[in-house]
This record gives structure tokens, sequence and C-alpha cells, in this order.
């Protein structure tokens, strides 16, 4: 089954903007600088990442391959001053050693590594940045909401889909909370480690928000429209009668790893 995030964009546009801004105070404290950086943002999706990057001073070129996520990552002003490309991250049709610094936000476990790996040293300067980043919700901490949102979901489809999207499914073992394999990958490209950590932090949800939140996760999409309409309904009934009390807090975590083309 194919994961269809052009069919959540206007979701995903509202509910996923919860990057925690944080992360770019810890980069700087490594001597990671935007200003004035070309910089290109695969699997940009709606913006989130590029928006925050034109914020710094950066010149940010943002690759998706879905059109409504674009669409979404276009409006406004800051969404104007980006130029995105409908592309894919193994073949972002981007120029040749030509940008300071490439980055991807929760998107490489979607990507065929090998293919984009080879992408990312093309368009890459040598010596410039490869940050990859993730935040995602901390299942270690039994957080009792994300358990009975996530025991619900798995009654809708087959084993493993809800778990782990993408290829961090693959493999048990972590390093920075991304997959072991990974950093071998990019060493044996020639991509160094540089700097990496993870980092936990908590958002707050109000009912509205936490509806939002799950239409916009991989395994939604998966969903015919009558299951959508079931599982919302049991969401909805879930948080009056557990969790009656606004804002929720459920726990996150991020994960950085800085690496430099050689």
């Amino acid at each position: 089954m194919e994961v269809k995030f052009g069919s959540v964009a206007k979701d995903y546009a509202r509910w996923r903007n919860d990057f925690p801004v944080e992360v770019f105070k810890q980069l700087e404290s490594f001597g990671v600088r935007w200003e004035g950086r070309k910089i290109a943002d695969l699997g940009c999706g709606t913006g989130v990442l590029s928006r925050e990057l034109v914020k710094r001073g950066a010149q940010v070129t943002g690759v998706d391959p879905s059109p409504e996520l674009l669409a979404e990552a276009r409006k406004g002003e800051e969404g104007s001053r980006i130029c995105y490309i409908c592309a894919t991250a193994e073949n972002s049709t981007l120029p040749s050693a030509q940008y300071e610094m490439v980055t991807v936000l929760r998107a490489w476990h979607w990507f065929n590594r090998p293919q984009a790996i080879k992408e990312v040293k093309r368009i890459l300067k040598e010596g410039g940045l490869f940050i990859v980043m993730d935040s995602r919700f901390d299942l270690s901490k039994q957080n009792p909401l994300l358990r009975d949102t996530f025991v619900m979901a798995k009654s809708f489809l087959p084993k493993d889909a809800v778990d782990k999207p993408g290829s961090r499914k693959e493999e048990k073992k972590r390093l920075l909370g991304f997959p072991l394999s990974w950093f071998s990958e990019w060493e044996k490209a020639g991509l160094r480690l540089t700097a990496g950590w993870e980092w936990e932090y908590s958002i707050a949800f109000s009912h509205e928000y936490w509806l939002g939140r799950i239409r916009t996760l991989s395994w939604y999409t998966l969903l015919s429209e009558a299951q959508k309409r079931e599982i919302s309904d049991r969401l909805q009934e879930l948080l009056a009668i557990r969790y009656p009390d606004e804002p929720i807090s459920v726990p996150h975590v991020c994960s950085v790893a800085v690496l430099k083309y050689l």
C-alpha cells in the first residue's frame, strides 16, 4: 500500500508545523550559519523547514514530489520567497555542486537511500553540509494517549503499519534515534558525521489539534474514506471520555545528524 501525503495536504499544512525551532540554536552552537547560504531542502513537504531557513536569511530551494503539498507550501509571504520544485530527492533536477547545504526533515526514511545519497553528493559543493533531522512521538515514554490512539489504529491496518514508517522499520539498532546502518551508508559515501544529538520535548494538544495531527500520519493515508470517518469518530469519543481536560501533553523526541561532504 502506497503512502500518499498529498491526500492530506491541507491537514499537513495546518497541523504539522510543530518542528522545535530550538534546533536552530543548537546547530548554530556547532558553527552552522544560515545567512546567505544556498540550501536545498529535500522532501520539503508543505515547507515547514524551508520557511524557517528563509527567516534566517538562507536562499532556499524546496524539493518534493507531491504537487498538493507544494501548493500548500507556496501559500503566504514566506512561501512566495522560496523556489519550490516538484521532483524527487533521488532526481531533484537541481544543478550540480551549487548548494552549500542540503537539509532533510522527517523524510529520509521515505527515500531510496542509495540514490538519494548520490543526489545529495551531486548537488552539494565540496565541504558542504548535509543535515538530516527527524521529530516524532517518543513512544518510549508509554504515554497513555499515544498508546490508546495507536492500539485503535492497529485495528484498522496490517501489522507494523503504524509503528515505524518507511525504512525506519527495517532495523532495530539506533544511534541518535536514526537506524544505525544509515551512518555507515553516509560514511562510505564520504559524508562524515561532525555533530549529532537527540533531545526530548513535549507538545500540548487540544482535542482538535490531536485529531488534526493524527490525520497527517502516514498510516492514516492508507485508510479508506469509511475507515477515516470511523477512526475520527472513535478518537473523538476516546478524547471526550478518557482525556476531557485540555491541553494534553504528549512527549516527542528530535534527532539531528550533521554531516560534511569531503
